[in-house]
Formats: C-alpha cells, sequence, structure tokens
C-alpha cells in the first residue's frame, strides 16, 4: 500500500503532466506536503493569497491527483506556514486552522 508521502510525490508527477512546467512550478510546487494521518494530508501554502487562489483554481485537479495515486479517498487540506507554526503539532482531525479543499466559503 502506498502511503500518503508516496501518493503526493505521484500526485506531483501527475499534476506537472497535467498542468504544465509553469503553473506546476508557480502553483504546485511551492506547496509543502504535511501528512495528517495515513488518509489525510495538509498542503501547506506560503500565504493566504497563495493557499486561496489554489484551492479556486486547482482543488479539483489536485485532489483527483493524490485519490489516483494513493488509490484511496485522501482527505486534504489547505493551510498557511504561518497557521502551520502557531499549531503546536499536526492534529488527525480537521481544526479551524486549515480548510477542507473542496470546501466553499460563504460570500461575505
Amino acid at each position: 500500500m502506498l502511503n500518503i508521502q508516496g501518493a503526493w510525490e505521484g500526485a506531483r508527477n501527475y499534476l506537472e503532466d497535467r498542468l504544465g512546467k509553469t503553473v506546476f512550478e508557480t502553483w504546485i510546487l511551492p506547496l509543502k506536503p504535511k501528512i495528517k494521518s495515513e488518509n489525510a494530508l495538509v498542503l501547506e501554502a506560503p500565504d493566504a493569497f497563495f493557499r486561496d487562489w489554489v484551492e479556486k483554481h486547482y482543488s479539483q485537479v489536485i485532489q483527483e491527483a493524490v485519490n489516483q495515486s494513493a488509490k484511496k479517498e485522501v482527505a486534504l487540506h489547505l493551510e498557511t506556514a504561518s497557521q502551520a507554526r502557531a499549531r503546536p503539532s499536526v492534529r488527525k482531525h480537521c481544526d479551524h486552522q486549515s480548510r477542507p479543499m473542496n470546501s466553499r466559503r460563504s460570500p461575505i
């Protein structure tokens, strides 16, 4: 069985082929994987703008790539680097500091 780190590596290869080098290097490569559990993965973005852009434009293709690579459903969450530093440790359950990638924020 492929572990979550291996699934992310496989997903990255797929995403580079699918999205092209420029998009991949700009929006996917800077994401840092943080393993939450065997079925969950946090992708850490450099800042809130970056996190929101990736969520809006690439969350579906990232989710598909990780699930395909892992050969199972993996819960993905996006958070910023500052959110990760504020948390003492990676928790097994989603908290208020990370957001599932496919969640929709309500308009303000």
